[in-house]
């Protein structure tokens, strides 16, 4: 549905050029959700804003369905943009118009009868569950009603692709479940490609298929959900799963010598990836039983993507050398991923 061909974006300053985005290249399959994710200033929101060319690129290519944007003359890029929905964190809601009135602005020049337009705003109302709203103003709303206005009036044209930018990062926790739960919702329901931009990996892990990573303009790292948090490669990856999961506080105690991550000469401390299926072997008993070792645990949490368990646990091993070689032997033969993080 979109590819990205060796896209960059400059910008002139006062203290020279600026490269927002460097040679990235992407894409985006009909129907799939995909992330963007990256720290404050690393390209996200620019290169989202150049699939529709709110940002034109300084090179490169963008193609919709097989069409490139930046060949099309002002009015074919128009009707294009039409199938191109986009939502903001600011929601950009216009104060002085209703609900209703908000979500029929798209519709303006829609050849659609009055009596249609009615309907299909209707219908937008229900699937936003802003049926009762409808004559409120954006004032009269909270943070979240305002982004269920936001992605009606996006949904309006029937768009093909829904690009959204930092749409949850001004909402609390819990609406920002809400707001990722209605994206899904019109994924499965609409079979719209939705690209996501956000610097939460929560939001990430909770409804795309698959991700890229961005840093200092560059995608350093992409491919599907779940494989990029069981198995990262990049230090950055890392970093953001480890900040999702809870993961950086064990760091903070490794990095402050932390007695509870002390252990003594000869013994190991582990990371463990459970992914998939051995996520329910009973290892810790097994380790026990077996090689004749204490085991402690020191960290553990398990996440839910697409419907896979994702565990990480922290481990110390104790006890003679063969037996704690036996048992990491055993734990790479079950298909655990092991990093040895001390001794």
């Amino acid at each position: 549905m979109i590819r990205l061909e060796s896209i960059s974006k400059t910008f002139q300053t006062k203290s020279g050029t600026v490269t927002a985005v460097d040679d990235v290249t992407l894409e985006m399959q009909q129907g799939e959700i995909f992330g963007i994710i990256g720290f404050s200033g690393a390209g996200k929101s620019t290169l989202v804003r150049c699939m529709n060319l709110l940002e034109r690129p300084t090179k490169g290519k963008v193609l919709i369905a097989g069409k490139d944007l930046m060949e099309l003359e002002s009015k074919e890029l128009r009707k294009i943009r039409r199938k191109i929905g986009m939502i903001f964190q600011h929601f950009n809601l216009m104060s002085s118009r209703t609900v209703y009135q908000n979500i029929a602005f798209p519709l303006r020049k829609s050849s659609l009868s009055k009596i249609e337009k009615e309907e299909k705003i209707r219908s937008l109302l229900q699937l936003v569950d802003l049926v009762d709203k409808k004559d409120a103003y954006p004032s009269q709303l909270s943070g979240g009603q305002k982004q269920r206005v936001a992605i009606a009036r996006a949904l309006a044209n029937d768009p093909d692709v829904l690009l959204c930018d930092e749409a949850t990062s001004a909402l609390d926790p819990q609406t920002t479940k809400s707001i990722l739960k209605l994206l899904k919702k019109v994924n499965q329901e609409l079979n719209i490609t939705i690209v996501l931009i956000t610097h939460e990996m929560a939001a990430v892990k909770e409804i795309c298929d698959r991700v890229a990573i961005m840093e200092k303009g560059r995608v350093v790292e992409y491919g599907d959900t779940v494989q990029l948090f069981a198995y990262p490669k990049q230090k950055i990856t890392k970093d953001f799963i480890h900040t999702a999961g809870n993961l950086e506080k064990v760091q903070e105690l490794l990095e402050e010598e932390h007695e509870l991550l002390q252990i003594e000469d000869g013994s190991k401390l582990l990371l463990l990836t459970y992914c998939g299926e051995n996520a329910g072997h009973p290892l810790i008993s097994y380790l026990v039983k077996k090689f004749d070792i204490e085991v402690n645990i020191l960290y553990g949490n398990i996440d839910f993507l697409k419907g896979k368990p994702l565990g990480k646990l922290v481990i110390s091993l104790a006890g003679t050398k063969e037996h704690i070689e036996e048992a990491m032997e055993y734990i790479r033969a079950i298909g655990v991923e092991m990093e040895v993080i001390r001794g």
